[in-house]
């Protein structure tokens, strides 16, 4: 059984805003307590549009300097292959399917990750959540020496914000 003091939670939040042409707003919040290999994430969303398949990820950078496209790639600390590929074997964690959302734009979330963290090597602090609008059709793999089973992708990123830590 944990003592007291390892059960001290981390907390953090990511405040989204808007991409271009659109009124995507949001907070999701990130709760993980210490020794625990789990963190807890749930949110709100409003103002996504209902006629598409978004999701969310977290992404390398917490750079919004030139809006959505300033936050990199996938944030994947164990540089595993993509799931947007048509393969069945490849499996990146950080994928949390696609958002439900209501006829009126809103989305809850509530997940469970066992892979990032809020602490250590894996930490997503300082990183930046994504909403993207996913056209599944349009995914290209492409297989070189040196970029093995990545995928090639127009990703539609609608709004982001920076993971930032909270009381």
């Amino acid at each position: 059984m944990p003592s007291q003091q390892d059960s001290v939670t981390v907390r953090a939040v990511c405040v989204l805003r808007n991409g271009e042409n659109n009124n995507i707003q949001g907070v999701i919040h990130f709760a993980q307590m210490i020794g625990i290999n789990q963190m807890k994430i749930t949110g709100e969303l409003r103002g996504l549009p209902t006629d598409r398949k978004l999701t969310f990820r977290v992404h390398e950078f917490g750079d919004l300097s030139t809006g959505v496209t300033s936050t990199g790639g996938r944030f994947n600390p164990d540089v595993k292959s993509s799931n947007l590929s048509k393969d069945p074997t490849n499996n990146n964690e950080n994928e949390y399917g696609n958002l439900q959302i209501s006829p009126e734009g809103q989305a809850k979330i509530d997940v469970i990750d066992k892979r990032l963290t809020l602490f250590g090597p894996s930490s997503i602090i300082g990183r930046s959540v994504v909403i993207t609008d996913e056209k599944e059709e349009d995914f290209t793999r492409v297989d070189t020496e040196d970029n093995k089973g990545t995928v090639s992708s127009p990703t539609n990123r609608l709004a982001a914000g920076v993971i930032g830590i909270c009381q």
